[in-house]
């Protein structure tokens, strides 16, 4: 199962962190592949899957936030956050909204809208920006 791999890695990183690299990459590369619904239909139902494991998201979520924080690649960790926060269908609406929430309730969230300000002077860094902002600003807060 994709999703116990991509866990089985992430606690790689709690006694080596000399594949954190490898890691960012492989989450930044689902995200592309979970946005390529023109290509491949059913990539539409990778970044749900994904998001629907909590402990797993929970996970994507605590390490792009500690990315961000120790200013590593802050970059590919904003596109990534944008990803699992970014709806891939009307259906997958709701799922998106908990992810925005429960990004928005870290304590870090506000650290994360600041680094993603300072991001914007680097050269291609808009379209990324853009969908961070759009996912984690513009999605409305999930009703009950």
């Amino acid at each position: 199962d994709l999703s116990d791999a991509l866990f089985s890695m992430m606690r790689l990183l709690e006694h080596d962190n000399s594949c954190r690299s490898d890691v960012q990459i492989l989450l930044k590369q689902l995200v592309l592949l979970g946005s390529k619904l023109e290509s491949f239909p059913t990539a539409a139902l990778l970044l749900p899957t994904l998001r629907f494991d909590e402990l797993l998201l929970n996970n994507v979520l605590t390490l792009c936030c500690h990315w961000v924080s120790i200013d590593y690649e802050p970059l590919n960790a904003l596109f990534i956050l944008a990803g699992f926060a970014s709806p891939c269908s009307s259906a997958d609406l709701p799922a998106a909204r908990g992810t925005c929430m429960l990004l928005r309730s870290r304590p870090t969230f506000q650290h994360l809208l600041k680094t993603s300000l300072a991001q914007a002077k680097h050269v291609g860094a808009a379209p990324i920006l853009g969908r961070f902002w759009d996912a984690v600003l513009g999605t409305p807060a999930q009703t009950q």
